[in-house]
Protein backbone atom coordinates (compact mmCIF):
# COMPACT_ATOMS: atom_id res chain seq x y z
CA UNK A 1 0.00 0.00 0.00
CA UNK A 2 1.57 3.29 -0.91
CA UNK A 3 2.18 5.97 1.86
CA UNK A 4 -0.64 8.24 1.53
CA UNK A 5 -3.14 5.10 1.56
CA UNK A 6 -1.16 3.88 4.95
CA UNK A 7 -1.49 7.19 6.55
CA UNK A 8 -5.63 7.76 5.63
CA UNK A 9 -5.98 4.43 6.90
CA UNK A 10 -3.74 5.09 10.41
CA UNK A 11 -5.90 8.39 10.27
CA UNK A 12 -9.35 6.51 10.09
CA UNK A 13 -8.47 4.26 12.69
CA UNK A 14 -7.36 6.91 15.59
CA UNK A 15 -10.58 9.44 14.46
CA UNK A 16 -8.31 11.92 13.01
CA UNK A 17 -9.47 12.27 9.51
CA UNK A 18 -10.49 15.60 7.81
CA UNK A 19 -13.41 15.84 5.51
CA UNK A 20 -10.98 15.94 2.39
CA UNK A 21 -9.38 12.74 3.84
CA UNK A 22 -12.40 10.75 4.64
CA UNK A 23 -14.16 11.43 0.67
CA UNK A 24 -10.86 10.10 -1.18
CA UNK A 25 -10.34 7.13 1.90
CA UNK A 26 -14.42 6.99 0.59
CA UNK A 27 -13.48 6.62 -3.18
CA UNK A 28 -10.69 4.48 -2.43
CA UNK A 29 -13.09 1.71 -0.59
CA UNK A 30 -15.35 1.92 -4.04
CA UNK A 31 -12.42 0.18 -5.79
CA UNK A 32 -10.18 -1.89 -3.40
CA UNK A 33 -12.10 -4.51 -2.11
CA UNK A 34 -8.45 -5.35 -0.36
CA UNK A 35 -8.63 -2.19 1.37
CA UNK A 36 -11.76 -2.72 2.58
CA UNK A 37 -11.14 -5.71 4.41
CA UNK A 38 -7.92 -4.18 5.92
CA UNK A 39 -10.10 -1.76 7.77
CA UNK A 40 -12.72 -3.96 8.69
CA UNK A 41 -9.97 -6.55 9.87
CA UNK A 42 -8.38 -3.65 11.84
CA UNK A 43 -11.86 -2.51 13.38
CA UNK A 44 -12.62 -6.18 14.48
CA UNK A 45 -8.77 -6.00 16.29
CA UNK A 46 -9.86 -2.79 18.21
CA UNK A 47 -13.00 -3.92 19.31
CA UNK A 48 -11.70 -6.89 20.97
CA UNK A 49 -8.63 -4.96 22.10
CA UNK A 50 -11.07 -2.47 24.33
CA UNK A 51 -13.01 -5.35 25.76
CA UNK A 52 -9.05 -7.04 27.19
CA UNK A 53 -8.55 -5.99 30.58
CA UNK A 54 -6.11 -3.18 31.33
CA UNK A 55 -3.35 -2.89 33.89
CA UNK A 56 -3.36 -0.40 36.77
CA UNK A 57 0.01 0.33 38.09
CA UNK A 58 0.92 0.65 41.70
CA UNK A 59 0.04 3.75 43.48
CA UNK A 60 3.80 4.44 43.88
CA UNK A 61 4.75 3.57 40.03
CA UNK A 62 5.50 7.02 39.16
CA UNK A 63 7.98 7.20 42.34
CA UNK A 64 9.50 4.23 42.03
CA UNK A 65 10.68 4.78 38.34
CA UNK A 66 11.54 8.56 39.06
CA UNK A 67 13.44 7.16 41.79
CA UNK A 68 15.06 4.36 39.58
CA UNK A 69 16.83 6.72 36.99
CA UNK A 70 19.98 8.10 37.04
CA UNK A 71 21.01 11.41 38.49
CA UNK A 72 21.39 13.50 35.43
CA UNK A 73 24.44 16.23 35.27
CA UNK A 74 23.06 19.86 35.30
CA UNK A 75 24.39 21.00 32.15
CA UNK A 76 24.01 25.51 33.34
Amino acid sequence: MSEQVETLVQRFLDGELTRSERQTLLRLLGSRPDLRQRLLDDEQMLDAASSLPRATPAADFVAKTMAALPEQANGS
